[in-house]
């Protein structure tokens, strides 16, 4: 009999099936979700085990223990060696887990320590070189700043070199993924699934309110998604905007997928049918966040956005409501007070401010329990000579980034990284915010990494933040 007509058991529904089916079968089941018992969080069924055994925070340890399975194990001799997939050596497999631990922690310690060196005498050289030049603009996008010499031109590549490094830290969660998913699934399927690591963001909103521009902004890419300001550029179906990691940018790492679902917006929800049918995409897709745009010239009644709020609500799914092309028209005001009214069920409102420099008036996000916020921006330069003969700058979208970066757990965190990852303001906003912090605090930092006191790049990045709001105020 052909091993194709032999039958498997389905690891994550128990359904049996032929094996020359499981792989397809696999791939669809992994990605549905499952309500963890502990947290109450709906996790992807790939991650489940993982989620379990590594962010799960147990309320009550005596009542609910983890039992691993251990069908992997069974099959491996405890004489056998494994190659490590950060040294490399032969380890045997009794002492795989342990080995891998202390050796992933040196790798991080030594990678995170070479790329703020590495950093920090990028700044005393950027500091010397530029004495004679202005202060950099934070509010403006890189080439506008880079000085036409040839020594400046050198400095920013070498910064753009050190700050793929350093943003390239975040891929060393595939690895930990990999191995955790290996003790329960089949190999072939844990690397198809470490393979194609994707992740989901999904836009709702009416047409030319300038979504296409938002997510061009938040990844860094000029063409990324279709802008059309025709009166004709309709949206009336779901749209799929893929942004896939460059292994020329970043090689050596695992690559990823952000999809940017863009959908219609609620005033083509004719009825009942329509909010069922996005509340079934959402669940179906799982996404990082839910970004709903509005414009003040085109403004929807939100009332059939909040059942779906209230969705992502229990779905735990981070919501933001987005007043786009915020130079376009006085009413944006309008706007924000009504987001703020749809949001208040999240929870406690806070109000947070980042400096623009200019004597401008400082950008404003409000955020609502760990769930929410909204805000305003604008993901262009801004430009009407009918209007004003003042061209308004891009506003908005660097602190969109930062404040939902701030409230996402661990394995959204790693998707929502990637989907910003070639934002070069974004980081070296970052940077110049931080700088002095590592200066300051370089031994907490390097301690954080030790190998026996385990704190990942996530949580030291959340504290650096912290830190320079703390400073900021």
């Amino acid at each position: 009999e052909s091993c194709s007509n032999s039958f498997h058991i389905c690891a994550f529904c128990h359904e049996e099936m032929p094996e020359s089916n499981m792989r397809y079968h696999l791939y669809l089941c992994g990605s549905k979700t499952n309500q963890c018992p502990n947290c109450q969080k709906y996790v992807q069924r790939a991650v489940y085990n993982y989620h379990l055994e590594h962010n799960c925070i147990n309320i009550d340890e005596d009542d609910y223990q983890i039992k691993p399975d251990t069908r992997i194990d069974e099959q491996i001799q405890d004489d056998e060696s494994i190659p490590c997939e950060f040294c490399h050596k032969q380890i045997k497999f009794t002492h795989y887990d342990h080995h891998l631990k202390v050796c992933s922690g040196r790798q991080r310690s030594f990678d995170f320590e070479r790329s703020i060196r590495d950093y920090s005498t990028d700044r005393q050289e950027s500091t010397s070189a530029s004495t004679a030049s202005n202060r950099f603009d934070t509010d403006r996008s890189l080439p506008d700043v880079v000085n036409t010499s040839m020594q400046n031109l050198n400095l920013n590549e070498r910064k753009t070199s050190k700050l793929e490094k350093a943003t390239a830290l975040f891929h060393t969660r595939t690895s930990s993924i990999r191995t955790s998913l290996s003790r329960n699934y089949f190999p072939n399927e844990v690397d198809h699934v470490v393979d194609n690591l994707q992740f989901n963001i999904i836009l709702i909103g009416s047409p030319r309110v300038g979504k296409s521009q938002l997510i061009n902004a938040i990844c860094g890419e000029e063409n990324l998604a279709e802008t059309s300001p025709g009166l004709n550029s309709c949206t009336k179906e779901i749209k799929c905007y893929t942004l896939k990691d460059d292994q020329n940018r970043t090689p050596g790492i695992k690559p990823f997928q952000i999809n940017f679902y863009d959908t219609p917006g609620i005033e083509s929800w004719t009825n009942q049918t329509g909010q069922e049918t996005m509340k079934k995409f959402i669940e179906e897709k799982n996404p990082i966040c839910v970004i709903y745009c509005a414009s003040p010239g085109s403004f929807a009644d939100l009332t059939q956005l909040q059942p779906i709020l209230q969705l992502c609500k229990d779905k735990q799914i981070f919501c933001a409501l987005v007043c786009t092309n915020m130079w376009a028209n006085v009413g944006r005001d309008i706007v924000i007070e009504e987001f703020k009214k749809q949001l208040t069920f999240f929870g406690q409102k806070e109000e947070k401010f980042f400096d623009q420099g200019y004597n401008r008036s400082p950008h404003q996000v409000t955020l609502f329990g760990n769930g929410a916020l909204c805000t305003m921006i604008n993901s262009i330069e801004y430009y009407d000579p009918d209007l004003s003969p003042i061209r308004k700058p891009i506003q908005g979208v660097d602190e969109l980034i930062h404040c939902i970066m701030e409230e996402l757990d661990q394995e959204k965190l790693l998707g929502w990284c990637n989907a910003v990852l070639y934002r070069r303001t974004f980081w070296e906003k970052i940077f110049q915010k931080t700088g002095g912090f590592f200066s300051r605090h370089f031994a907490y930092i390097q301690e954080s990494f030790n190998a026996n006191n385990p704190q990942n790049i996530f949580e030291i990045i959340k504290q650096l933040f912290n830190k320079n709001q703390s400073q900021n105020r």
